[in-house]
């Protein structure tokens, strides 16, 4: 089970007992929240490698029920999309109050540019190069 930005796994782990309740469950620590330095951005794609990395560390073989709460949702599914192209069994991804098609709605294309140049703006000389870096690389 992997939490959110709001680190409240146990707000839903009453309901995920209810779900696995013959399964192994396995909660891990969100990323970002094993130590006190300055926080490093990561894309999903990098959160599932650290997911990948410790569920691989702890439980080896499958199959594998996968559940992800909030924001965690997004590196659950890429988790379980990377688990069932190595081969391994996934029959169920849950997603607890994450995202779902459609949500949330696309901005109207200005407010997408304002929010950029927020974004853009805040940071300092090297952040804005990785900035524009990185939405080169996602287009």
């Amino acid at each position: 089970m992997f939490e959110g930005e709001t680190r409240t796994f146990r707000a839903v782990e009453e309901a995920a007992n209810r779900i696995a309740n013959a399964l192994l469950s396995r909660g891990v620590k969100p990323v970002g929240a094993e130590d006190t330095s300055e926080p490093v951005e990561r894309s999903i794609e990098q959160i599932a490698e650290v997911y990948e990395k410790e569920l691989s560390e702890t439980v080896p073989t499958g199959p594998l029920v996968i559940g992800g709460f909030s924001f965690g949702a997004l590196p659950a599914f890429e988790l379980a999309r990377r688990l069932i192209g190595y081969g391994c069994e996934v029959p169920l991804l849950v997603s607890f109050d994450g995202f779902a098609p459609g949500y949330p709605s696309i901005l109207p294309l200005p407010e997408r540019i304002a929010a950029h140049v927020r974004e853009f703006v805040g940071r300092d000389g090297p952040g804005r190069y990785a900035y524009l870096r990185d939405r080169v690389r996602s287009l």
